[in-house]
């Protein structure tokens, strides 16, 4: 967002909204926030989009933008599920901890003896890749080599033959590079470690008990013809909601096979992201549910540099990212995704407990600071009304 248009929305903010210490209790003019929401989503070229935002467990804005299905005329509404694109790490990462506090997985294992086959830099046969280097993008896999081949397994990719291509030259740890193979990953480790499929697994412990309805293939929604369209940046439909209802999907255990799943193939409605972000504003919990320890949000939350064996400079905690160029003096947690011309964010503050979401199913995609910003300019829209 320029300037100017920033001191132009906060100057209308101040105007009329009136905020106070209790969510409860929040008093703001919807409509006018409505309009300004409305126009975050113009300026953007947004074809369809969503904004909710949390105060704690409590709901205290929404706003539905635009069309989910451009060409029949599908509004947005709180029925819509989107695709989550690399937010899905983040719900994922939820997961993970929960088997790490069931002493399934471990944080610093070596990722090839979960899977039970070598994965290795060939430049560094003996120093192991962990989840902790996946979760904070410095495992040294890149997305190059067999990744691109969809009909590669994951064992192909790391043949002999294929290795080399999908590994930066430097040490696991050493070198921060985004990773949706490794996050990809981590889904055929969940698969071997729980002879459940990722699917199942996560609607067993996260999905179900805080009833969200949530499928790493749309085709397991409730009601996948609710799923949106995808567009590019100029509006264009790039991938229509049947097609994608075609695509095969086998809800098993094959960790050779579902190694691109945590990666960002996550459908959700907003609110019921917005049950997530609670989570992690509230120590694990949300609406008396315990979803994970306090002491593994912490985790999920704290600087991962110079422990067991990260020495790069990466802006990740575990699947989860540090903004530092949000809020003055203060980190603002949370994930971004973008597939196609789809942006989606996840930004959640500790201390307040505020938290929003932005899901699109088209817009620009221009990136300011590393965020898009579109989510930006919402986040600067939202956070001085929400946050006190």
């Amino acid at each position: 967002m320029s300037i100017g248009l920033k001191g132009v929305l906060l100057a209308l903010l101040i105007c009329f909204f009136v905020t106070s210490a209790s969510a409860e209790n929040l008093v703001y003019d919807a409509s006018e926030l409505d309009a300004l929401t409305d126009k975050v989503f113009q300026r953007y070229k947004t074809v369809g989009g969503a904004v909710v935002v949390m105060r704690g467990d409590n709901l205290v804005y929404e706003r539905y933008y635009g069309l989910s299905k451009k060409g029949e005329r599908v509004p947005v509404d709180e029925n819509t599920y989107f695709r989550l694109a690399s937010i899905t790490k983040w719900v994922t990462g939820m997961g993970v901890m929960n088997l790490v506090e069931n002493g399934l997985l471990r944080l610093d294992e070596n990722v090839g003896d979960v899977v039970d086959f070598p994965i290795f830099n060939p430049k560094y046969k003996n120093e192991s890749i962990t989840l902790r280097m996946i979760m904070t993008h410095t495992s040294s896999i890149t997305d190059e080599g067999g990744f691109k081949n969809q009909n590669n397994t994951l064992s192909d990719i790391f043949s002999a033959a294929k290795r080399k291509s999908s590994f930066l030259p430097k040490a696991p740890g050493a070198g921060f590079e985004y990773s949706n193979f490794a996050a990809g990953i981590v889904g055929s480790m969940m698969e071997e470690v729980t002879g459940q499929s990722v699917n199942t697994f996560m609607k067993e412990v996260l999905f179900d008990p805080l009833e969200i309805d949530a499928a790493y293939s749309p085709t397991l929604l409730l009601r996948p013809e609710d799923i949106v369209n995808q567009h590019e940046a100029d509006g264009v439909l790039a991938r229509n909601y049947q097609r994608v209802l075609k695509e095969e999907y086998d809800d098993t255990a094959n960790p050779n096979l579902h190694y691109r799943l945590t990666a960002g193939c996550l459908w959700m409605t907003p609110r019921d992201l917005g049950k997530l972000m609670a989570v992690m504003t509230g120590g694990g919990e949300y609406n008396g549910f315990r979803v994970l320890s306090e002491e593994s949000v912490q985790m999920i939350h704290e600087e991962q540099v110079g422990k067991n064996g990260i020495t790069a400079n990466t802006p990740y905690a575990l699947f989860c990212e540090q903004f530092t160029t949000l809020a003055d003096d203060k980190i603002i947690y949370g994930h971004q995704g973008q597939s196609l011309s789809m942006v989606t964010e996840v930004f959640y503050d500790l201390e307040t407990g505020f938290a929003m979401a932005l899901l699109t199913n088209g817009c620009s995609k221009a990136i300011d600071r590393r965020i898009c910003k579109i989510g930006r300019s919402m986040f600067d829209l939202m956070y001085p009304v929400f946050s006190n």
